[in-house]
């Protein structure tokens, strides 16, 4: 038996600086859940990780959110769509 998530949320509200290198591994993290067809959130409100993602415009492949109320909301529409 393979255990699935239903959703996936990466919490990045405490991360004060995000390399390249954790960018990439973010990129990865949520094309590969969505290659898998499960639904992902990225919470991250802190200048350090939303500038760098606006300024490599990738808002546009990860589904960002400034707080956990608004990612379980976006999941929850995706479940209904379902």
């Amino acid at each position: 038996m393979t255990l699935r998530p239903a959703a996936l949320i990466v919490d990045l509200g405490a991360v004060g600086f995000c390399s390249s290198g954790g960018l990439s591994v973010l990129v990865d993290v949520v094309t590969g859940a969505h290659a898998q067809g499960i639904p992902c959130a990225v919470i991250a409100g802190g200048r350090a990780v939303v500038r760098p993602i606006k300024l490599l415009l990738l808002d546009r492949v990860l589904p960002i959110h400034a707080d956990r109320a608004n990612a379980e909301e976006r999941l929850s529409l995706v479940a209904r769509l379902r």
